[in-house]
């Protein structure tokens, strides 16, 4: 074998795992491209952004991918590495019609309250999700205890998909307050005191009121 041959097959052997399997994805603060909008679409779809999804991997981002880490095992520092990438990919996406109900809602954040509101300019919570679900063709009960009654039940612990309508017992027994499943533990609903606003289920007020689930799709 001669000298440049040996040169050839060494420098083959060199780069053959780059080639078979790819280069190490590394994206983080600061970087651009479509790679980050990707990354930015699939954290904001199960709620961990709710920032632009312009492919700028700004600090929003970074804390985006900090919790979505924290959630998941992996090391929260921020930067989306190969594991990082692939759970993204990976991750829940719901029911077609699900995700539009969550996305659709995502307006409305700002709405006042209104007792009795179904219009953009004013909700009450079960005027909320009977008007998002309505965007997309779909006739819901109008009160809180009635839509609870309505759809299939869906197990938080395992099952809870963007588009699920979550319910609580509040100021009655009973479902007394509803507000749509987003994703990452967070729901979106009309707050008598804050209006249209994202909420956590394990927030302190929120957790021991939690009811249950229905899926409406």
């Amino acid at each position: 074998m001669n000298y440049r041959r040996s040169v050839f097959i060494f420098l083959f052997l060199l780069v053959l795992p780059s080639v078979a399997f790819g280069a190490a994805i590394k994206v983080q603060e600061g970087d651009t491209g479509e790679k980050v909008t990707f990354i930015q679409e699939r954290l904001k779809v199960n709620a961990y952004y709710e920032g632009a999804t312009d492919g700028r991997f700004n600090s929003s981002v970074t804390k985006a991918v900090k919790a979505f880490q924290r959630k998941n095992g992996l090391k929260p520092d921020g930067v989306v590495d190969d594991k990082t990438y692939q759970l993204l990919e990976n991750m829940p996406k719901g029911t077609g019609v699900g995700q539009k109900v969550s996305d659709s809602a995502r307006k409305y954040i700002g709405v006042p309250y209104k007792f009795g509101g179904t219009t953009a300019k004013g909700f009450d919570c079960s005027g909320l999700v009977q008007k998002v679900f309505q965007e997309q063709g779909i006739k819901v009960p109008r009160m809180a205890d009635e839509q609870f009654k309505y759809g299939k039940s869906v197990l938080r612990t395992t099952l809870l998909q963007p588009g699920d309508v979550v319910f609580f017992t509040t100021y009655e027994k009973g479902a007394s307050h509803c507000g749509i499943y987003m994703g990452n533990n967070k729901f979106l609903h009309a707050s008598s005191s804050r209006g249209v606003m994202i909420s956590g289920l394990d927030e302190t007020y929120w957790k021991p009121r939690y009811l249950g689930a229905k899926r409406f799709v």
